[in-house]
């Protein structure tokens, strides 16, 4: 550190057109060795931000994450094969009786029956089975041999 120059000497200097220097340099000494290192001085403001890095390599699989929601439901789906057929169910019940049937043809003629025990129950015999033989609208040829 040096000390100001007086004012007054400055300007005798300047006057004769010396500096301080050129007086100083012959009573200067070899030089002087290199002082203690100072202070750490107070740190600077911080810098602006740097570049974008590469990227990193890739990190390890997380742990599985908790389920999701139940998503939508889907549209209904084709219909299916048929089936295979099913088993014989139970038998049924009998049904009703049907309508009667037609009247079967007549039977062949019975064998002859016994003489009747007088001829007035006979001549009554003979009138009812004719009544009964032309009811049921048998032929006059039946009639004359079945019941005459």
């Amino acid at each position: 550190m040096s000390s100001p120059v007086p004012p007054l000497l400055n300007k005798l200097l300047k006057d004769q057109n010396v500096t301080l220097g050129f007086i100083l340099k012959g009573l200067q000494g070899p030089p002087g060795m290199n002082g203690m290192a100072g202070m750490s001085g107070s740190p600077g403001p911080q810098g602006p931000p740097g570049y974008k890095g590469d990227p990193g390599p890739p990190g390890f699989p997380g742990s599985p994450g908790l389920p999701g929601a139940p998503g939508f439901q889907g549209p209904p789906g084709m219909d299916g094969a048929p089936g295979a057929p099913g088993l014989p169910g139970p038998a049924g019940f009998p049904g009703g009786s049907g309508m009667p049937g037609m009247p079967g043809m007549q039977g062949p003629p019975g064998p002859p029956g016994s003489p009747g025990p007088t001829p007035i129950r006979y001549v009554s015999r003979v009138i009812a089975i004719l009544h009964f033989c032309v009811k049921f609208s048998v032929t006059t040829l039946y009639i004359q041999k079945q019941c005459l």
